[in-house]
């Protein structure tokens, strides 16, 4: 009659005793090139890769990608996402400071290497809506306190939506109503601060 001696489990370090772990830099370090882009015209080539460290936009003829060259300069985050303007001129990117998620929308005009802030505010924060190809110099542009900051200013409309409004999806349509259902909360609680009843 033979026994057997029960043996206990490997302990979870045990288990993995000898493996070789993923280096952080692998998984949370900037990468390589990402986000390649074309320019609408063809003759060029975009993407994020870092410059002294921190992930910066590099433009170059698309036949020749090898030289590139970084056509924004920022030292601190990074920028993590960017879009051709359709006059093939500028390349949009939006960027907050320091984290805050206050994002602002900027443009660099890749053959002066000028950057500007189209969206100067504090507080705000941008989002690329839509670019056309109809209106190559123009870009639509989200921002949290549209209303407050653009009224009256000519040449800007607003267009306001209902779940009246042509919604297919019932989860948009709920979503818009929402929406509404804060404005108007806004509206009256923004009247008790005025005076107004």
């Amino acid at each position: 009659m033979s026994t057997v001696s029960a043996q206990a489990p490997p302990t979870a370090a045990e288990a993995v005793a000898g493996t070789t772990v993923i280096p952080r830099s692998a998984l949370f370090g900037n990468p390589e090139k990402t986000q390649a882009r074309v320019s609408p015209d063809g003759k060029y080539v975009s993407f994020i890769a870092p410059k002294d460290g921190v992930l910066n936009v590099w433009v170059g003829p698309r036949s020749d990608p090898s030289a590139a060259k970084p056509v924004t300069s920022d030292t601190k985050r990074g920028i993590r996402q960017h879009f051709w303007a359709y006059d093939n001129q500028h390349v949009l990117y939006i960027q907050d400071e320091g984290g805050d998620e206050n994002w602002h929308l900027y443009a660099t005009d890749v053959v002066a290497g000028t950057t500007k802030d189209l969206t100067p505010y504090k507080g705000i924060q941008a989002q690329v809506a839509a670019l056309t190809w109809k209106k190559p110099g123009s870009v639509a542009v989200g921002l949290n306190e549209a209303l407050a900051i653009l009224e009256g200013v000519e040449g800007v409309g607003v267009t306001r939506f209902s779940e009246k409004d042509v919604v297919r999806h019932p989860l948009v349509a709920r979503i818009v109503a929402a929406y509404n259902r804060a404005d108007k909360s806004s509206d009256k609680s923004s009247d008790k601060f005025s005076g107004k009843s």
